[in-house]
């Protein structure tokens, strides 16, 4: 089963910052295998710091996920994923819609995570992304899903002094001001570009019965230490 990523043309945003949208995210056959095998909701974390979330990834619970992506059909999406011919086609692509992504000699790399909401307030608090990472994928594995609830929504903030938050600083729900909110559909990708306003959140969902399923790819530099030892200094100067 080949999984085949980026083969549909893309619409792009650009304002408040470069968000793009394209469905469908995979040939019909392969989105319906791995739908089919979606792992079971016990190998999934609460993550309450990012809101009501449930997550499996390598960095929450290792053991399973590695044993998750190493059955077919999650090896073949992984190794699709975290190739350099998808990081190159991505950013050849956003090139392509004017967007320059500037990397420099930096080394890229994926990661990747398993992720779903609780239909009955299941949600992501407004963030922008660590600033490790590049560019989302946000790959939806929910079909029958009602119109108008669950699409990740676009904000910017009612504060001026959080409007350049390159490092992700928490910001609060009365603080946030909509923008839109991007379709939520089975078999389709909302991608985004990390900037200092990518301000990005899914409010608390009122679909009771129902579990908002999702993959999220991010392509991010493989040496961030630096850039999280920053983080860390800009905590200790806040409580100094």
């Amino acid at each position: 089963m080949p999984v085949n990523i980026l083969t549909h043309e893309i619409d792009i945003e650009y304002e408040p910052y470069p968000v793009g949208y394209f469905c469908p995210a995979f040939p019909v056959e392969t989105y319906n295998v791995l739908q089919e095998a979606w792992p079971n909701e016990e190998l999934f974390l609460r993550i309450p710091e990012l809101g009501n979330k449930l997550s499996l990834s390598r960095t929450n619970n290792e053991k399973c996920w590695l044993r998750v992506i190493k059955s077919r059909p999650w090896s073949l999406f992984h190794r699709a994923v975290t190739s350099s011919s998808f990081i190159e086609r991505t950013i050849r692509i956003l090139h392509d819609k004017g967007i320059d992504i500037f990397v420099s000699d930096e080394k890229l790399t994926t990661q990747w995570e398993f992720s779903m909401l609780p239909g009955d307030g299941g949600s992501i608090r407004p963030h922008t992304d660590s600033p490790h990472k590049i560019i989302t994928f946000i790959f939806s594995f929910s079909d029958d899903w009602p119109e108008g609830d669950g699409g990740t929504e676009i904000y910017k903030t009612k504060r001026p002094e959080m409007s350049f938050n390159f490092m992700n600083r928490q910001i609060r729900w009365d603080e946030i001001v909509f923008l839109r909110r991007m379709p939520f559909v089975g078999n389709q990708c909302t991608l985004f570009v990390k900037t200092f306003n990518s301000l990005h959140g899914v409010r608390p969902l009122d679909v009771p019965g129902k579990m908002r399923k999702t993959i999220t790819v991010n392509i991010v530099r493989a040496r961030f230490k630096d850039v999280v030892k920053a983080k860390d200094l800009i905590k200790q100067q806040a409580k100094s």
